[in-house]
């Protein structure tokens, strides 16, 4: 290293050793021996013969922070450090150089925090007929059973939880040095609980059954509700939760100073719940064979899919101005570890029986499945401040192997097995704070 190379570096820190307090700063320090000397005006497009050095007039855990554009940067913007004399002999000797592409904020603005409100709808679930009803006029047996041109079907439209619901994500992450080479983020996401459901009841006017399976194939109407039989009250509903968590390390892979591109590697979690429920209470008719018989009955499917895996992807993010933009591609692989609980119980009182009648059934299973989790997403971003920024964007995730309530649920007592897929997708909105 010769005396040329060092004297920028030694006029510069020399004229920065002086003052103190930031207010007694000199404006700018320009370190050169070239012509016409410190103070000069560098050309517009450069590159600098020497570095540029600006007090920013404010500090940051008691350090006076400094902009710093090293020898070579020409219009490359600046750096924002308390220590400037890391960057004095230009790009080439520094240890690292990080010209003002998003992310990050170099220098002092190492970590970020942000809030999202998601607006997200998943892929919807195949539903079965659970309420049904039909003219009084029809047998029974034939009044509300499925397949009957008459038959009407009050709850099980097919697919279903498929609206679009509010969530939220939170992210935080930091950078490990001032040179934003390297950076660990983390994200937790969850949307809200979607649920849907109906009640019904018949008193002796109208029909209402609850389709049940048959041993041997088929289905045949449980008559909660029948002119002359029976009257009561019936409920049906399904519901699904969805959240989700990774850790990730980034590395940069290149950075134009407008533009950067990152590498991405680390774990990701996933769960999803389903549940459906069916219940029903009903009495039999004063009138009917068997007078004075109380029934009650309950069904219930439960699912619970966790997801555990290794991601890999990459990323990318420019800057212009107050404006930003961010994308994402990832990929997850590893196991869908799936729980499946069903359950149905059946209870009469009085009228010939001296003590109650009742039976219940269970079933269940558990798998492992290979799934994979690809996401997208992509952000924009207005920066109206160093440490402050809005963002808007679209995210999609999907799911390759889970298994859902609704389409295990079989109208009888051992829920079915096999497996589906899912998919999430919405818009996000937030605030990020970088500090």
């Amino acid at each position: 290293m010769t005396w040329k190379t060092l004297l920028p570096a030694g006029l510069a820190w020399a004229a920065l050793a002086g003052p103190a307090v930031a207010g007694d700063l000199p404006k700018s320090v320009l370190a050169t021996p070239l012509p016409p000397g410190p103070g000069a005006t560098v050309p517009a497009g450069g590159p600098l013969a020497a570095p540029v050095i600006t007090p920013a007039g404010t500090t940051k855990h008691g350090h006076q922070l400094f902009d710093v554009i090293p020898t070579g940067w020409g219009d490359g913007g600046s750096i924002r450090t308390s220590h400037p004399e890391r960057h004095l002999l230009g790009k080439d000797h520094a240890p690292d150089h990080c010209p003002p592409a998003y992310p990050p904020a170099c220098g002092e603005s190492r970590g970020w925090v942000g809030l999202e409100f998601l607006f997200w709808a998943t892929r919807s679930v195949s539903v079965p007929p659970l309420l049904t009803s039909g003219p009084a006029s029809a047998a029974p047996g034939v009044a509300g059973a499925l397949g009957r041109p008459t038959t009407d079907i009050l709850f099980g439209r097919g697919g279903q939880l498929d609206e679009f619901r509010p969530g939220f994500r939170l992210e935080a992450g930091l950078y490990r040095d001032e040179s934003a080479r390297e950076a660990i983020f983390a994200r937790f996401f969850f949307i809200g609980s979607e649920s849907e459901g109906r009640s019904a009841a018949s008193f002796g006017q109208a029909v209402l059954a609850l389709p049940q399976a048959l041993p041997g194939g088929g289905t045949f109407p449980l008559y909660v509700g029948y002119p002359g039989l029976t009257a009561g009250v019936a409920d049906a509903s399904v519901q699904t939760d969805f959240f989700g968590v990774d850790a990730n390390l980034q590395r940069r892979l290149c950075d134009s100073g407008t533009c950067r591109f990152d590498a991405i590697g680390g774990f990701r979690y996933l769960y999803l719940g389903d549940r459906l429920d069916r219940r029903f209470a009903l009495t039999s008719d004063p009138n009917s064979v068997v007078p004075g018989v109380r029934a009650f009955g309950e069904e219930s499917v439960r699912t619970r899919n966790n997801f555990y895996g290794g991601q890999v992807g990459l990323g990318a993010s420019g800057r212009w101005g107050a404006l930003t933009a961010q994308a994402r591609l990832l990929v997850a692989l590893g196991v869908t570890d799936s729980e499946l609980d069903g359950s149905l119980t059946r209870t009469a009182v009085g009228g010939p029986f001296l003590v109650p009648v009742g039976a219940a059934v269970g079933g269940g299973s558990h798998s492992d499945y290979f799934a994979v989790v690809p996401e997208a997403g992509v952000k924009f971003g207005w920066q109206p401040r160093d440490h402050l920024r809005f963002t808007v964007g679209y995210d999609w995730v999907y799911w390759s192997r889970v298994r859902r309530a609704p389409e295990a649920f079989a109208l009888g007592p051992v829920p079915r097995g096999g497996g589906t897929d899912v998919w999430a997708q919405g818009f996000n909105a937030g605030l990020e704070l970088r500090y």
